[in-house]
């Protein structure tokens, strides 16, 4: 029992000593990741977390919450975002402009860790002289949910034109039920469906219960600045490698979703972007987003056009 009861105290002086470097190292920011926990947010009047804004409610998944002020800081930024009346990232959409377009996608659309003066709508507004209604949103959005957000909610407001942004990356598999992220997933989200050749549908799974790790996880977030801590080790554990040199070197294997994306997922994706271009007659601007491993591939490479591009192309 002393010796059960010595490595109990030894434990709990471990656990505050390292709460109390977190404390101090996420302050003086000497972490990538210096978040609040939430239990504290309100003692020191500090806006909501990041993760506090979104929920999981919608016919297509992630939204969220009306006329909310939230913070995302790491060390590379430090950004508050604010939500309208219908829960998007922008002003208000009760303003009517001469032009007005419509704009879907995921992170880039919604501008992650960007101040506002800053998103790609914002920008695109002052240079042109028209009125972007924001329904880009991060949580691992794809294409079947940019149909979705559109057909119930985007398309209801007037407007001239739509502006897709779309990320190889991980659009191809954002949606596939398949990809092993999804294997766990805690939130209600839409899934592609095939039915045939010319046919897609969608369907949303049964939510499972979380996972003892994820409690435990949000239990950090909540609770503990050792969250930051964790996080922190977990960035830095991740090996850094030159993608250049691998791609120079014929290191093909490093694959890019632009180029190696499975050929049932571009399918798909392609199927419910042709829907959004078909239902709303009216300008389309297809904008892509590629990562460094693509751009390369086709510099170094010449790589001729994926199918998918080939496709749209045709619009």
């Amino acid at each position: 029992k002393k010796i059960s009861k010595i490595i109990f105290i030894n434990i709990l002086f471990m656990i505050t000593l390292l709460e109390l470097n977190s404390f101090i190292f996420s302050k003086l920011k000497l972490m990538p990741y210096t978040e609040t926990p939430q239990i504290y947010r309100k003692i020191l009047n500090e806006p909501a977390s990041f993760s506090e804004m979104f929920t999981h409610d919608k016919i297509w998944g992630a939204w969220r919450k009306k006329n909310f002020t939230s913070r995302q800081v790491k060390s590379c930024f430090d950004v508050i975002h604010k939500t309208n009346e219908i829960g998007a990232r922008d002003n208000s959409f009760d303003t009517k402009y001469k032009k007005n377009f419509i704009m879907l996608g995921d992170s880039f659309a919604e501008g992650y860790g960007v101040k506002k003066s800053k998103t790609l709508d914002t920008l695109l507004e002052n240079k042109n002289k028209v009125n972007i209604f924001n329904f880009g949103i991060g949580m691992s959005f794809g294409p079947l949910q940019y149909y979705l957000i559109y057909e119930n909610l985007a398309k209801n407001y007037d407007h001239d034109a739509v502006i897709l942004i779309f990320l190889p990356q991980n659009d191809f598999v954002d949606n596939d039920h398949n990809w092993h992220y999804w294997k766990n997933y805690p939130y209600k989200r839409p899934y592609y469906k095939k039915i045939n050749n010319e046919y897609y549908d969608f369907f949303i799974p049964k939510v499972k219960n979380k996972k003892f790790g994820q409690k435990v996880k949000e239990s950090l977030d909540k609770y503990f600045w050792l969250s930051n801590l964790y996080k922190t080790i977990k960035f830095f554990s991740d090996k850094e490698t030159n993608l250049y040199e691998r791609l120079e070197k014929g290191e093909e294997s490093f694959e890019s979703e632009y180029f190696e994306s499975d050929i049932e997922n571009q399918y798909a994706a392609l199927y419910f972007i042709k829907k959004i271009f078909y239902s709303q007659k009216k300008i389309f601007y297809f904008v892509v987003a590629p990562t460094t491993a693509g751009i390369l591939k086709k510099k170094l490479y010449k790589k001729d056009n994926p199918f998918w591009v080939e496709e749209l192309i045709k619009l």
